[in-house]
Parts: structure tokens; sequence; C-alpha cells
């Protein structure tokens, strides 16, 4: 326990891992059990009870460094492949992953058996749904369920969590949960990829509909790349046993909270703008005002084309701002 409780408190550091945190990579590695007891100095026999100790408490531990984080802050860290798809709003990026459990055979448990097939999966496995930022940070994170139980509803389970993003931020989801948006809260834009309909006589897309497919699905890789992470554990990587059914969940938490740690996904914003935040943020203004004022001035009529001019230098304050902005590190 008192392993468990310094790996809990403590963090890693930018060169190495604490002597807990190693203790996790090589949980990570797959490494046997003797090989786990002989390394903290154990008894074999009493590693099991030991291990679900610390498993229930990295699982709270996890479930904590799981938070939808400041708006302001979510699209500041939107990247540059999401804002060149026409997509500087998304907040939230979701999907559900599935995890491979073995099938319960028990005559009295059929019920379960029934409720955990997976079409995915074409086996046993649990569900969980989670969201992410544009940049990789899980947000939100649900508690697994049964893999027969639709998206839709593992959407509904997290409303709580989905209520803390405001109006103003978008989401991405995969095609395969068409009515999420009546779903949410605040009935956020969802962007989603354009579908098929061969009864309507849709059989193939149209060159918009398949730029902005790609460009979609460019955006919710990260998601997918969350899930990767997850499956490093060992618990989680191949089939779950029947005996450890009851510490998927503590695992699937901290893998999640864990992966937020160590990609730095937890740097709180500063309370302050700084400067170079100002400079942003005015000149967005700035633009924004022009362009709208720019689409508001113009003619319905094309007007005959204007004899060229000499390139008027910009404005002083505009100017500074750029040039400032040009000189801060990407």
């Amino acid at each position: 326990m008192a392993h468990a409780v310094r790996l809990v408190a403590l963090q890693p550091t930018r060169r190495a891992l604490h002597p807990p945190h190693r203790h996790s990579a090589r949980r990570r590695r797959r490494v046997s059990r003797t090989y786990l007891a002989a390394f903290l100095g154990a008894n074999r026999s009493r590693l099991s009870a030991r291990c679900d100790n610390w498993i229930f408490l990295l699982g709270s531990w996890g479930e904590r460094q799981i938070f939808v984080p400041l708006e302001r802050y979510i699209l500041e860290s939107v990247p540059e492949s999401c804002r060149a798809v026409d997509m500087p709003n998304v907040g939230g990026i979701g999907d559900a992953k599935d995890i491979q459990t073995e099938t319960v055979r028990a005559s009295d448990q059929k019920l379960v058996k029934n409720q955990s097939y997976s079409d995915k999966m074409h086996s046993a496995a649990a569900r969980g749904t989670t969201f992410t930022t544009g940049s990789g940070m899980t947000t939100i994170a649900s508690q697994l369920y049964l893999a027969r139980g639709s998206e839709l509803n593992g959407i509904r389970s997290v409303r709580r969590e989905l209520a803390r993003y405001g109006r103003r931020l978008h989401f991405c989801y995969d095609k395969g949960v068409p009515g999420i948006r009546g779903v949410l809260p605040n009935y956020n834009f969802v962007h989603m990829p354009a579908f098929l309909a061969p009864a309507s006589g849709k059989t193939k897309f149209e060159a918009e509909e398949a730029v902005e497919n790609r460009g979609t699905a460019r955006a919710r890789y990260v998601v997918e790349v969350s899930y990767a992470r997850v499956t490093e554990w060992a618990l989680l990587a191949d089939v779950v046993p029947a005996e450890e059914f009851h510490l998927m969940n503590s695992v699937w938490l901290f893998a999640l909270g864990f992966a937020n740690l160590v990609h730095h996904f937890l740097q709180p914003p500063p309370d302050a703008e700084t400067p170079v935040q100002v400079a942003r943020r005015e000149a967005r203004t700035m633009l924004d005002q022009a362009s709208a004022l720019g689409a508001a001035a113009q003619p319905t009529a094309v007007p005959p084309p204007a004899p060229a001019l000499a390139p008027r230098a910009p404005n002083r304050p505009l100017q500074h701002l750029v040039a400032g902005y040009d000189k801060q590190p990407a």
C-alpha cells in the first residue's frame, strides 16, 4: 500500500520517471507476476490482493485527471489540422471503444452473455465512451458497460459532463450515431461524415463530401490514439479473463488519466493573458471585424475594375501586432 500511495502522489519528470512510475512501466511491459513479486520483494501468493488494492486506488486517481477544461484553453489548443479543415471551434471528439472479454458461460448468467456481445468484435466485450479535445486530451470518459448497449445510450450516460461544453464549442463524432445532436444538453453543432443512401439513389459521394469526410477523419484520429494508449496496459491488451472483470473499469480510467498526465495535457492555463495571447486575440478581433465590414459593404453588382494603385502600407497598430505575432515560436 505504501507503493500505491507514492504512485498516486508523484508525477513523472521530463527526463525520467520516478521509481513508482517505473513499477507501472514494468506492469505495462506485460511482465510475469513472479518477476513483479520479486521486484517488489513481496510473496507471489499475496501479490494478487495487493495489486487489486493498487488498481482501485489508481482508478479513482485517474478519474480525477479526466475533466473538461476552460473553454479558452480548449480553443487555444485546437491544432492546425482541425483549423485547416474548417473546424476551428471543435472542443470534443467522441467515439466508443470495445474491449474484448471472455464469454460468460454460466447457465444463470445468460442475459449477461447476450448483452455483452459486440457487433464490432464479434465476441463478448465491454464498451466505453470517451471525448477528447482536438489536441488529444481526454475530457470525458464513461464507465464501462456491456457492449450490446448502443453508443447513443453511452453518450446519454455522460450528459452531465457534456453540459460543461458551451454552445460555442463544436463536437465531432462518427456517422454511426446520427441522432447525437438531440442528446447533447446544449445542442452543439456536430461535425459528422456524410452518409450514403442507396435506397434514395445516392451510391457514391460527391467531390466536396469526399474532401469533408477526409478532413473529419483526420481530425478524429486523436481519439483513436487515446485508445491505443489504453491497450498498452496488460489487462486491456488481450482478452480480459472473467476473474478480472472487477478490475476493468479502474484500469480503463487509470489508463486515460495517466495518458493525460504523461503527455502534459494537465498544464493549467495562466490566470492572466500573456502579451502574446493578447496580441493574438486583438489580431483575430480586428480581422473578424474587417471581414464582417467587407462582407456588409460588398455591392450586389460587379463594378468595373479599378485602376491599379500603388500598395498602401498597413496601419501602424496592425503592423506591430503582426510583427510581434510572427516572432513568437509556433
